[in-house]
């Protein structure tokens, strides 16, 4: 009666390719950045092969990188978002990178692949546990795939505001509750 297909195996592939992620992943909560309708969180899910954490990464693998637009809370179905600046609660844009060396990612000198479009569904549970379905259509591929398990979390100190400048610290949970101050994302 069980079936396999319905277990994340936290990979995606293309139409020749299966690349594995379920390694680092974080979720960065940066509360109302575009404007004060939405709740913005990124969710970055890297392989296995990659270490560090914000904004200092290295390795060579994969990463599926979602800008999520939401109501306060991850858990939703999420549209691709074509309204650039002014995202709509229950959207999404983000993009791909696959083989690459996230040590160039960390220096801004390489981009994940952009998205066109595509269907993102986020289901949360106890302890942070996430669940991320995703179907990302770009210019060059279409990726589909899941991510399952706690990514880090980590919250902006509010000091930001909606006028995408940056400006404020990003607070990670280590945890155990307790939440640290690590650097200024005007950094990276």
């Amino acid at each position: 009666m069980c079936s396999d297909e319905d277990i994340c195996e936290n990979e995606f592939e293309d139409d020749d390719e299966e690349y594995a992620i379920g390694g680092l992943t974080e979720s960065i909560n940066f509360g109302n950045f575009y404007n004060s309708t939405s709740t913005n969180f990124e969710l970055r899910c890297f392989s296995p092969s990659i270490s560090g954490s914000i904004p200092n990464y290295n390795g060579i693998g994969n990463l599926v990188y979602l800008n999520l637009h939401t109501n306060g809370s991850l858990t939703g179905t999420y549209t691709f978002n074509s309204n650039g600046f002014n995202p709509s609660i229950n959207t999404w844009d983000g993009g791909v990178l696959t083989n690459e060396n996230m040590y160039n990612y960390s220096l801004g000198s390489v981009f994940p692949v952009a998205a066109t479009g595509g269907t993102v569904v986020v289901a949360e549970g106890a302890n942070g546990l996430l669940e991320v379905e995703f179907d990302i259509f770009s210019s060059v591929s279409e990726y589909d795939g899941c991510y399952y398990g706690v990514p880090v979390y980590y919250e902006t100190d509010g000091s930001g505001g909606s006028s995408g400048s940056g400006s404020g610290g990003i607070i990670s949970n280590d945890g155990n509750g307790a939440f640290h101050k690590p650097f200024n994302p005007k950094t990276w």
